[in-house]
């Protein structure tokens, strides 16, 4: 190498490892501290202008179609930081924790993940985010809203082993969601058809799927369930008009529904959509 190649290389090397270093920053991978962090910062920004959000949500297709759940939340400050916080819900289908803006879903979940990775999700740039705390994700999910007692499997408690989910790495919002249950069930949950409202990206439909849920229970089980609906049927069949109707009239499509779960010994996929939002 010649003395001129050499000095250029010299005056020139501080600025390769400059622009090497600045590259590598801009494209490095967050701790889950510094990525709950950001998400902290700019959910502090996007609720800055919203006092109370009313969300109505309604299963509009696959088991439980036609039920419908509001949500009331405000904001309010919690552990020195503001939140939208659940003030008022029939409690059967909370998908605005889902969506991600109520109290501190997103970033306590990051918090506890054992890794924080680059990843695509249907040519989004994402944070694949994977969380494995046992304890932290017992607190955290259930499917008792979406299982009558009935349907547990008796001696088999259904906990959760794992939680998956991609975060979009522009705008901070959740495209899907996995939770994988001791066994062989996974709950898949995608969130699409975001729109803004006051600054506040809202997922204005819901996916839930269910896999292997029919594979946690024995046929004994099944029998045993649909002996108990036979019964409750009859019993219904037994009563006086009026109050026969009136039951049915509360109850009658979760009825169905849960026949149909009981035939298939599975849970139909769920489409869940904001019918109506209202701020402030």
């Amino acid at each position: 190498m010649s003395k001129e190649k050499i000095r250029e290389y010299i005056i020139c090397l501080p600025v390769i490892m400059v622009l090497s270093i600045s590259g590598n920053l801009v494209s490095a991978q967050p701790t889950p501290e510094e990525l709950a962090g950001r998400v902290v910062e700019v959910t502090q920004e996007r609720i800055q202008h919203i006092d109370r959000l009313t969300l109505t949500n309604t299963i509009v297709s696959g088991v439980f179609e036609g039920q419908e759940t509001t949500n009331v939340l405000e904001k309010k400050e919690h552990n020195g930081r503001y939140d939208l916080i659940a003030v008022e819900t029939d409690g059967f289908l909370e998908t605005s924790e889902t969506g991600g803006f109520s109290h501190g879903i997103y970033d306590d979940v990051i918090r506890h993940a054992r890794s924080v990775e680059h990843d695509t999700y249907e040519g989004h740039p994402v944070y694949r985010v994977y969380v494995d705390d046992q304890e932290f994700l017992s607190s955290m999910a259930t499917i008792d809203e979406l299982m009558d007692d009935n349907m547990e499997p008796s001696g088999q408690p259904v906990s959760v082993e794992s939680f998956t989910f991609f975060l979009d790495r522009e705008d901070l919002v959740m495209h899907h969601g996995t939770f994988d249950y001791k066994g062989s069930l996974q709950i898949h949950y995608t969130l699409s058809d975001y729109q803004w409202h006051s600054g506040l990206p809202v997922p204005m439909v819901t996916e839930i799927a269910f896999e292997g849920l029919g594979d946690m229970f024995t046929e004994e089980e099944l029998a045993e369930a649909r002996q108990a609906l036979q019964m409750m049927e009859e019993r219904l069949d037994a009563m006086p008009d009026a109050q026969r109707e009136m039951i049915k009239q509360q109850f009658g499509d979760q009825l169905e529904q849960y026949k149909l779960i009981l035939e298939s010994g599975d849970i139909e996929d769920m489409r869940v959509e904001v019918t109506e939002l209202v701020i402030n």
